[in-house]
């Protein structure tokens, strides 16, 4: 227990303290980051300001998932071999990370439920039984 406070601990200590070279680094990855496009007043920078359920792509991240987990990507649901394997234990790493990084303990669950916020929203109301309430 004490090991892994100080590891929090450690951790915290190194995000702050790098903090702005990390979101420097994170924004030169963001993938289109320059694009233009022409609108009647000229040439404009986008600015890409909808993050609500999805981000943009960020280069080291699509270039792990490209070199690491895409050669073994396969269904979790299997288990007859490697490749679903493999995929299966890069998932419950997520979910170790995950439990770390927001604090949970053993009776906290992390629940994966698909792309963007929709997906999480509508398990949420499946899962408390409001998919016919009103809405008020």
């Amino acid at each position: 227990m004490q090991a892994e406070q100080e590891k929090r601990c450690t951790v915290k200590r190194i995000t702050i303290k790098y903090k702005k070279q990390l979101l420097q680094y994170i924004d030169s990855n963001v993938i289109g980051k320059n694009l233009r496009f022409n609108t009647p007043w000229g040439s404009r920078k986008i600015i890409y300001a909808d993050y609500t359920a999805s981000g943009r792509a960020v280069a080291f991240i699509e270039q792990y998932m490209l070199s690491i987990v895409l050669p073994y990507y396969a269904n979790t649901h299997s288990e007859n071999n490697a490749c679903a394997l493999q995929t299966t234990k890069f998932r419950e790493g997520a979910r170790t990370l995950i439990k770390r990084y927001v604090n949970a303990n053993n009776d906290d669950v992390i629940i994966f439920t698909g792309s963007g916020s929709t997906a999480a929203i509508n398990k949420l109301v499946n899962v408390l039984q409001l998919k016919d309430e009103k809405v008020r």
